[in-house]
């Protein structure tokens, strides 16, 4: 897929790096409304979300979705007849792969194309950032380490993600946001083709715990994409709502998450029409890509270093980050897998539920 999200806002113009990237990657028609001056790096925070507080007159008329940005998996909804209805993307599928690559020819993949792509291109290949979102590149040191891009420091010590397949005039870089703008943008052309209508508005979920510079980043992420009005709902409010909570009745709610990155479990006080988060805890490190990531060190450890197999290569970090996804849904409706790697020789690895659960989950089961 080819592809490209359209200007919307002043976090935008405040990333250098889009506007080049966009000219490379857009159509010569999305290319010409992207020749605006951006105000510097250092505003960028600043300048997040800082629309005109005027909407327009299409986003008035527009359709409204709902948008699950996730760390591995995103989705997104309509509502007909008062109920939510999930939206097929151009794969057929409910839900797209959080991951943006960048090829050598200059084409932007999103989604499952880019996914399948990673183990070839895995410089320029993003996934798992909403761990990255919002955040200080001192924050997001020991995420970075396992992931198979590199992720720098911008001149404000907000975190970056470099890209090799960006042309120099870009700087290499993205911001977090940037990324997600590109998925976020894929949803809405879905969400677009099923509506038969422009969709100018959206509600995005984030975790209770997220920041409010996680929270702005968020917004300039579906501004990017070209949304008019962004709001934001905690996901355990949306928990509860898309399970059909009353909120007219008085009740206390426990709200378990654990997400692809984020586990969290809030309280909720539910009662008068109004459904209020009380409390909220958990790890904000802890999720599915943790399970992947258990995985991938008991291949090396067990299997790639007694072979000498030089397991520093991103194409193989990938590859493995890619094994260790399917070993762990595997081993969710069987009792063993077979993990199969072309290095050394060929390694054939045997993953059972056995020492799959105790040994290498108890760690992270003992964090939730």
């Amino acid at each position: 897929m080819h592809f490209a999200a359209p200007a919307a806002s002043q976090r935008w113009h405040a990333c250098k790096s889009w506007m080049v990237a966009r000219a490379s990657h857009a159509s010569s028609q999305q290319a010409a409304r992207s020749t605006q001056q951006r105000p510097p790096p250092v505003r960028r925070r600043a300048a997040a979300a800082a629309a005109s507080g005027e909407e327009s007159e299409a986003a008035v008329l527009s359709c409204v979705v709902g948008i699950d940005l996730g760390t591995t998996n995103s989705a997104v909804a309509t509502v007909e007849g008062g109920q939510p209805v999930p939206v097929p993307n151009q794969e057929g599928s409910l839900t797209t792969p959080s991951v943006v690559g960048f090829t050598a020819d200059g084409r932007v993949l999103v989604g499952a194309p880019a996914k399948r792509q990673a183990a070839v291109n895995p410089k320029s290949t993003f996934y798992s950032v909403k761990r990255l979102i919002g955040k200080d590149y001192e924050d997001v040191q020991q995420d970075a380490a396992r992931l198979a891009y590199s992720v720098s420091a911008d001149e404000d010590g907000f975190a970056v993600v470099d890209c090799p397949n960006l042309e120099a005039g870009a700087g290499g870089q993205l911001y977090p946001e940037e990324v997600s703008g590109y998925v976020v943008g894929k949803l809405l052309a879905a969400a677009e083709e099923f509506a038969g209508q422009p969709v100018g508005k959206a509600v995005i979920s984030v975790p209770a715990y997220f920041t409010d510079a996680q929270r702005e980043a968020t917004v300039t992420a579906g501004r990017i994409a070209g949304l008019e009005a962004v709001r934001i709902i905690r996901e355990p409010v949306a928990a509860a709502l898309a399970y059909g909570l009353d909120a007219q009745k008085d009740q206390t709610v426990l709200v378990f998450d654990l997400g692809g990155g984020t586990f969290d479990v809030s309280l909720l006080e539910v009662g008068g029409g109004v459904i209020e988060v009380l409390s909220t805890g958990g790890d904000a490190n802890l999720g599915g890509d943790d399970w992947d990531a258990a995985i991938m060190q008991w291949l090396v450890e067990e299997h790639l270093k007694p072979a000498r197999v030089d397991c520093t290569d991103p194409r193989l970090v990938a590859n493995l980050r890619a094994a260790g996804e399917a070993a762990k849904i595997k081993l969710s409706s069987e009792e063993r897998v077979v993990i199969r790697m072309p290095v050394g020789g060929g390694i054939e690895a045997v993953l059972t539920r056995q020492p799959f659960s105790p040994v290498l989950c108890c760690p992270l089961r003992h964090r939730l």
